[in-house]
């Protein structure tokens, strides 16, 4: 039986919304009142849409394998559809007002059962070097013969592609994206590349652009299809709405701590703010020029495992001026701790 994607609610305004959409489509749409009954047609769903009464269901019971969830419910549940979907790494549907995001989900959702595994970067503070080591994650992963992707989500960050030296290399960049409705199929070979690893870079011309939300969600579910891994960086500048929809995606989120008193400072900050919201930030202490404080310090202090620690690299930093890819030039000590943290994100850590 061909994937396709699984609705599971009891509501019947929810019901209609998604039939008559996926009739329109005309995609066949496997239903479930309940998680219980669902559990037979799991193994076949390509997404599943879940409705805001069946997420405590999903919260007790996960079935496996896992599936991309979307959380479905109306303006009223707004509040309460944020605060579930990072519990549940699940993005946010609202009905009737996201339709079109919902007609672009049961189309491909019915395209293929591809999903890759997506990892969210982000520094607590800025100049940490998350966008070194996003990039160096997927190149590593790329060097390893997994197609990885890199997005660039930071608006105001000049480009992934200057990290990578392919500011000058044809293919398409979020201005050529930012418009995007519907299904979004053969992206990989329209981006630039890099040794294998390809790169959605923001645009250099005119303002910054901030993509939206739409685009954003169709360019992640095309990158998931057609990669094994796709590192999305968030950078500082994004929107916390849009933040939000992207970690609620997330199959992991790095939060890359600086090993001095404000760096700790600013991830215990978003630390304790990720709970309150359901989400775990997955930590990685960034060496400085100076001995800075020792791991299981700033553990203690954060409240949270420390998944990783990178060295400074005084080399990395001059290569990175020249746009030479991080994974080639990073020292011998940077790269064997890139390589480590990437087999634990493939692991799920």
């Amino acid at each position: 039986m061909p994937a396709c994607p699984l609705l599971i609610t009891a509501d019947e305004t929810l019901l209609d919304h998604v039939v008559t959409v996926a009739a329109a489509a005309g995609v066949e749409t496997m239903v479930a009142p309940d998680v219980g009954t669902a559990l037979p047609s799991w193994p076949a769903a390509s997404v599943v849409l879940a409705g805001i009464d069946q997420a405590h269901g999903l919260l007790h019971r996960r079935p496996r394998p896992l599936r991309p969830v979307h959380l479905l419910g109306d303006e009223h549940d707004r509040a309460e559809l944020c605060s579930l979907s990072a519990q549940l790494g699940a993005a946010v549907v609202v009905l009737p007002e996201h339709r079109a995001l919902l007609g672009m989900l049961v189309q491909t959702g019915a395209a293929t059962d591809r999903v890759g595994r997506l990892v969210a970067v982000r520094g607590a503070t800025g100049g940490v070097g998350a966008s070194t080591v996003a990039v160096g994650l997927a190149w590593r992963a790329a060097r390893a013969g997994r197609r990885g992707v890199v997005v660039d989500l930071d608006p105001y960050g000049g480009g992934l592609d200057l990290v990578l030296g392919a500011e000058a290399e044809p293919g398409w960049r979020w201005p050529d994206l930012a418009p995007l409705t519907g299904q979004l199929t053969d992206l990989g070979p329209r981006l630039p590349h890099v040794d294998g690893l390809a790169v959605l870079a923001a645009g250099r011309r005119d303002t910054a652009l901030v993509p939206p939300v739409t685009a954003v969600d169709t360019v992640l579910s095309g990158c998931l299809r057609e990669h094994d891994l796709v590192v999305a960086d968030l950078g500082t500048g994004l929107p916390s709405e849009l933040t939000a929809e992207v970690l609620a995606r997330a199959h992991t989120a790095l939060l890359l701590v600086r090993d001095d008193v404000r760096g700790v400072a600013a991830g215990d900050a978003m630390v304790r703010a990720g709970r309150e919201s359901g989400l775990d930030w997955h930590v990685v202490l960034c060496r400085g020029v100076g001995p800075g404080l020792p791991s299981d310090s700033v553990a203690d202090t954060i409240g949270a495992d420390v998944v990783a620690t990178l060295p400074y690299d005084r080399g990395l930093q001059l290569a990175l001026q020249r746009g030479e890819p991080p994974g080639q030039v990073g020292g011998r000590r940077w790269r064997r701790q890139v390589a480590d943290l990437l087999a634990r994100v493939e692991e799920g850590a």
